[in-house]
């Protein structure tokens, strides 16, 4: 009797330590090292990490990349940055057709900066609908950078841009241009990781912010 009351207690004690660890492991946050377990969307948004440091809700966030509605009163300049960027692409696309043939197999790398060529050419969209999808996140990567300061030259650029948008009778070709001046200025500038940009690359921080929901989620 005394034997089995003593198996007992010390299956109790067993069962009581091992409901403690569990208790301890389900109360502790664990951050996978292993980068399998981590979504491919996560490691290469860096989301947690950008919303973290930015500390605002999830409506302004969402808003920062949002198309230059006329109602609004501060953003009603910017009502035809659309035409102005489609424009843009357009004048793009008509390069096509005057580039080497060898240019435009190192434009078709996922990396034209290193070395080697694509067998398929850079070549124009089959269906004249696609440019409209194209133009939409460049638009909203435009409004990004007009309310967040990623790099001081770019910043001057894009404030003579606003400038330019509120000037009655400017020459389109002239948007068009400054438009080409702050994209190149933003991409050709190499990002890097700092205690002021978390996630320093504005054009990750804008395809982030695009593929969110309202609640956050991606």
């Amino acid at each position: 009797m005394e034997a089995r009351e003593g198996e007992d207690s010390r299956k109790k004690v067993l069962v009581d330590k091992m409901l403690k660890e569990l208790g301890e492991q389900l109360n502790t946050v664990h951050v996978p090292t292993n980068g399998q377990l981590v979504t491919p969307w996560l490691l290469t948004a860096h989301w947690n990490e950008w919303a973290k440091w930015f500390k605002k809700p999830m409506e302004e966030l969402c808003a920062l990349v949002s198309l230059p509605w006329p109602s609004l009163p501060d953003k009603e300049h910017y009502r035809t940055l659309p035409e102005s960027i489609r424009s843009y692409f357009e004048e793009a696309v008509m390069l096509i057709d005057t580039t080497d043939n060898l240019v435009l197999q190192r434009l078709n790398l996922p990396d034209p900066a290193k070395e080697g060529i694509s067998n398929m050419p850079f070549h124009k969209h089959l269906h004249q609908s696609t440019l409209k999808q194209y133009i939409h996140p460049i638009v909203c990567f435009m409004m990004m950078l007009q309310c967040l300061w990623f790099l001081k030259g770019a910043n001057m650029e894009i404030l003579r841009l606003e400038e330019m948008l509120q000037e009655d009778g400017i020459d389109q070709s002239q948007i068009v241009h400054q438009i080409n001046v702050i994209l190149l200025e933003v991409w050709t500038t190499p990002w890097s990781k700092n205690k002021f940009h978390i996630v320093c690359n504005p054009t990750e921080s804008c395809l982030a912010l695009l593929t969110l929901n309202h609640d956050g989620l991606g």
